[in-house]
């Protein structure tokens, strides 16, 4: 059986002097927020009509490229399905397409 390598418990989190958590719930230690935001680029996917576990409200929607995005939605809308199902192979695709670390234009998906 594997053994915890750190502090299991909520108090001891607090007490590990060098818990990076623990820091953070202890107010000790702060991440500071950027001053500024990076601005998407015009590299976007375009999803046109995927067909694949009907998603809604989401033809025609460009996803900004080289950002991290959030897929949000009400449990059992397919999110996970989406993703996995059509936007990955559709970037994978593209990508492949394009040629290595090349984003180029905005691809469309194949759903």
């Amino acid at each position: 059986m594997a053994q915890s390598r750190g502090p299991r418990t909520y108090s001891e989190i607090l007490a590990h002097k060098t818990s990076l958590t623990g820091g953070i719930f202890l107010e000790n230690l702060r991440i500071p927020l950027p001053t500024a935001r990076r601005e998407p680029g015009g590299a976007r996917f375009r999803f046109m009509g995927p067909r694949a576990h009907k998603p809604q409200k989401i033809d025609r929607s460009l996803i900004p490229l080289e950002m991290l995005v959030a897929v949000t939605g009400v449990s059992g809308s397919g999110k996970r399905a989406s993703c996995t199902d059509v936007l990955y192979p559709s970037l994978e695709a593209a990508k492949k397409d394009a040629g290595a670390g090349a984003t180029g234009g905005v691809p469309r998906n194949r759903g």
